[in-house]
């Protein structure tokens, strides 16, 4: 056979080839509507993700999703964490708007996928005055907001044990193979959570009444269990960079509490810096407990921990 007629047979030796290995590589992905073999819950936030894990153990997979990395307010989905939430069992969320985005990923979820809003199990704090005030006294008010109702509930350890022992007790309906497993790491777990509480409530014994403004409007149920009063915050909407105006606002107001120390979040230290400038003070993060960029390794109770210590230091 010449050179030139066997150019056809080699393409097509080398297109039988291409294919097979095309095929034998889907073959090995799980398939995006095949729900996995083990009790799977997927979550965006730090917080829900470590409680899902901590009552999973060695019997469950608890999943963060990857656009958690970045601030959950403004969350999106990317391909990878559809194909996760495709797999799963549970999508473990907070409520409220606070998971816009989750709607659009139920609907195109294969094979259907439980929704859990941990809202549901705990009182939730109703946002007063104070609150309304800090998110919205501005009369062109374009700000995100979550409602009346504040989502951020993770800010408080003994919802947070709610949460757990709840988790606890569905999973087991999901797995009854396991469920002795779940509830023992739940209630264990639960345990812990309620020492941090008491903790709480011994320094509020020392800051009770005190006024503070902070970068961000998500500490309300840390700051009433310790009895503290939000004056002001800098950054008015989440997500959003703060306006020329908010600065001056929130420089003004923490002139007139005597704040020397400006609380802000990571990833949003340019304007607090700007404002620990002119009132010659330090600045000092505290954490939201959000998101895994803050402190990457560190467990919920360590980070919740730091923020206890950081404003019995640093409190005016």
């Amino acid at each position: 056979m010449s050179s030139k007629s066997s150019w056809p047979l080699l393409l097509l030796g080398g297109t039988v080839l291409l294919a097979a290995a095309v095929a034998a590589y889907f073959a090995g992905r799980p398939s995006a509507g095949r729900k996995a073999e083990r009790l799977t819950v997927c979550t965006h936030l730090f917080a829900l993700h470590e409680w899902a894990a901590r009552v999973a153990g060695p019997d469950a997979d608890a999943v963060l999703l990857e656009g958690s990395g970045g601030d959950p307010h403004t969350f999106s989905l990317n391909p990878a964490d559809a194909t996760q939430i495709a797999r799963a069992h549970v999508l473990l969320l907070i409520g409220l708007d606070f998971d816009a985005w989750a709607e659009r990923a139920v609907e195109n979820a294969p094979g259907g996928i439980q929704v859990w809003e941990a809202r549901a199990w705990v009182k939730l704090r109703e946002m007063g005055e104070a609150d309304d005030h800090a998110h919205h006294d501005h009369a062109h008010d374009h700000h995100h907001h979550h409602g009346h109702e504040d989502p951020h509930l993770w800010l408080d350890p003994d919802r947070a044990a709610k949460v757990v022992e709840e988790l606890g007790a569905r999973f087991g309906t999901l797995d009854p193979s396991h469920a002795e497993g779940y509830r023992q790491r739940a209630a264990a777990y639960a345990a812990e959570l309620r020492a941090c509480g008491k903790e709480i409530d011994e320094l509020a014994q020392q800051v009770n009444g005190r006024l503070l403004v902070v970068f961000h409007d998500a500490y309300g149920y840390l700051f009433d269990r310790l009895g503290l009063k939000l004056s002001g915050t800098i950054q008015t909407s989440p997500g959003v960079e703060p306006t020329p105006r908010d600065v001056t606002e929130a420089l003004a107001k923490l002139r007139e509490i005597g704040q020397k120390v400006v609380f802000a979040e990571p990833g949003n230290q340019a304007a607090a810096e700007a404002i620990a400038r002119e009132l010659g003070g330090p600045v000092v993060l505290l954490d939201p407990l959000e998101s895994t960029g803050f402190a990457p390794g560190q467990s919920y109770l360590d980070r919740l921990r730091a923020n206890l210590a950081k404003l019995k230091e640093h409190l005016p």
